[in-house]
């Protein structure tokens, strides 16, 4: 499991950089964005929270059922709309509501 990061989406701000609890996420000459060890990465989609233009993505192995698909995440005023996308570019949709996270 591991992420991965779109160079024609990134941005170069480096808040999936700054964020990553590892350090695993570096800087090219570019300055986009690169997973440095992905062997390392544990998927814990701190960085996916924190890409506020979707060029990060954790590709779902079969560690977790998948099969090549990739999540992605959106913030929103109020939330998250967490994104699947299968090999065949169908997607499915979980949205969150952070206001009502401890509701139970």
């Amino acid at each position: 499991m591991s992420i991965r990061i779109d160079r024609d989406k990134c941005v170069g701000c480096f808040r999936c950089k700054n964020i990553c609890p590892g350090n695993l996420i570096a800087a090219d000459s570019e300055r986009k964005a690169f997973l440095k060890r992905p062997y390392d990465c544990w998927g814990c989609t701190a960085c996916l929270k924190e890409c506020p233009v979707c060029a990060v993505s954790l590709v779902l192995g079969p560690e977790l059922s998948g099969m090549g698909e990739t999540l992605t995440v959106k913030k929103t005023d109020t939330g998250y709309i967490w994104e699947v996308t299968d090999r065949f570019g169908r997607v499915k949709q979980l949205v969150t509501n952070a206001g009502r996270a401890n509701a139970y």
